[in-house]
């Protein structure tokens, strides 16, 4: 239900400025709203991360149903 909301999002919903509690350094969350294939609304967060020269999306396992 999380994919199919991130795949079928038509963008990032907004980017958030966040301190990663491991580390202590800033990072930029993002904001995901997408329809999940039976229509419901849902909302997550994710972090963008370069690695080798490629971008990585990592979703936070936490998502709430969007109001």
């Amino acid at each position: 239900m999380i994919l199919e909301a991130i795949v079928y999002a038509p963008d990032i919903d907004k980017k958030i400025r966040s301190v990663n509690p491991k580390t202590r350094e800033h990072e930029y969350l993002y904001i995901i709203k997408g329809l999940s294939l039976d229509g419901t609304l849902i909302y997550t967060k994710g972090k963008l991360i370069k690695n080798k020269g490629v971008d990585k999306f990592y979703v936070l396992i936490s998502s709430k149903r969007a109001l």
